[in-house]
Order: C-alpha cells, then structure tokens, then sequence
C-alpha cells in the first residue's frame, strides 16, 4: 500500500488540513476555529443515514443551531452544498478503512511518507498496522520513508505545490523496498 489512509475519512481530513495550514503559517487560533467547525460538520455527517436534498437539510439546520451567531448562514450553507455534492469527498469522509483492514490476511507492505500532507504517516501507518494486527494478520511490514512527500518523491517541504516542480518520478528507495517484498513472499 503507498500513502494508504489508516484512520477514518473524516479524521484524516481534518489532519491534512491543519498540517497544510501549518506549512501555510495560519495560526493555531485560525486552525482550531474551522477546524472545529468541520469537525463538527464532519460528525453529522458519519452518524447521517440520509443522502442527497435530506442531508443537506438536515446538516444546514444543525449547523445553523450551533453556529448561528459565529459563521453566516449562507457561508454555511455554501459548504454543505459543496461537500455533499461532491461524491468522492463524501465518500473519503464516510470511509473506515480499519474495516476492510481487519480482513486482510495476505502479507502486506505499507508505506507513507515522513513529508506527506495528505496522508500522514504517523497515524495512518499505526492504524494500518493495529488493524492488520486485530484481523489476525501477522504479515506486516510498514515504513515511514523519510523525506519523502505523498507521491514518494524526495522533498523539501512535502507541499503539495511542489509535486510538479520535482522531477523525480518515484524514491529509488521504494522500488527497493517493494522488490524486495515481492522477491521475499514470490518463491
């Protein structure tokens, strides 16, 4: 697995977003404050059964209850009508990859970068790794691959802005590492 999510959708989103904030240099105060709010808007939406018009709705009234006097409604509105419209989004916010995880039993190699924004390696690699675990899976390998950004290219900072301005296609030290997986479980 490269760059693969571990924790929930929603959880995910919320740490990459603060930590491209944080390489932007928003402040903590700016960073908690919408944080707070997505986080909020982010837990209606994994506890909703409902889709489409219904959702929207039904979000736009709880977010109007509980923020009516900090965030202006239309605002509000605005981005649960984006959020919601947008399927991919919708579906990366309502994923719980330990789900699927637990029921993994081949052997698996997980890696992530030291310097992905996207997908932090940290969490992610330690959720990957308990879900394995709880599914029984014994047959695991995971790296944290220094310096290296989402889409393993060696990198400054990690931003995503830098993606195109690299021109290394992929760290010799993942093809390494996946060779030698491969050659180890390949007889």
């Amino acid at each position: 697995m490269l760059a693969a999510p571990g924790v929930n959708g929603d959880v995910m989103m919320l740490k990459q977003r603060k930590d491209l904030l944080i390489l932007r240099g928003a402040t903590d105060k700016q960073i908690d404050g919408t944080n707070e709010m997505l986080a909020s808007l982010y837990s209606e939406l994994r506890k909703s059964s409902l889709e489409g018009e219904a959702l929207k709705s039904e979000l736009k009234k709880k977010l109007a209850i509980k923020y009516q006097t900090t965030i202006p409604e239309k605002e509000l509105n605005d981005m649960v009508n984006s959020i919601v419209n947008n399927l991919e989004l919708m579906a990366i916010l309502k994923s719980s990859p330990a789900n699927y995880f637990q029921k993994v039993s081949c052997p698996v190699l997980a890696l992530n970068g030291s310097k992905d924004f996207q997908v932090s390696a940290k969490e992610n690699l330690a959720a990957i790794d308990k879900a394995l675990s709880d599914g029984a899976n014994t047959e695991v390998e995971t790296h944290e691959l220094e310096g290296l950004n989402h889409i393993f290219q060696d990198s400054d900072t990690g931003d995503i802005l830098e993606y195109q301005l690299i021109e290394q296609t992929l760290s010799p030290v993942v093809l390494k590492l996946i060779s030698e997986r491969i050659s180890k479980n390949v007889k």
